[in-house]
């Protein structure tokens, strides 16, 4: 549980709120492309948040 709220909380508290979104889309499909590079871009980040997540446990139960 304690891992999902830290990375839930990385996602929105730093990554997620550094880009400014875009208030104009010119069509449907700009904006249906913009949705799936920001949902690829999750879950790369959610990955190597895990990723990270996972060496520090093992680094903690190691020590």
């Amino acid at each position: 549980m304690i891992r999902g709220l830290l990375i839930v909380g990385f996602l929105f508290g730093g990554e997620v709120l550094g880009e400014e979104p875009a208030c104009y889309t010119t069509n449907r499909f700009e904006y249906e492309k913009n949705v799936l590079e920001k949902l690829i871009y999750l879950e790369q980040s959610n990955a190597a948040a895990t990723e990270r997540i996972a060496a520090l446990e093992r680094q903690l139960q190691g020590t």
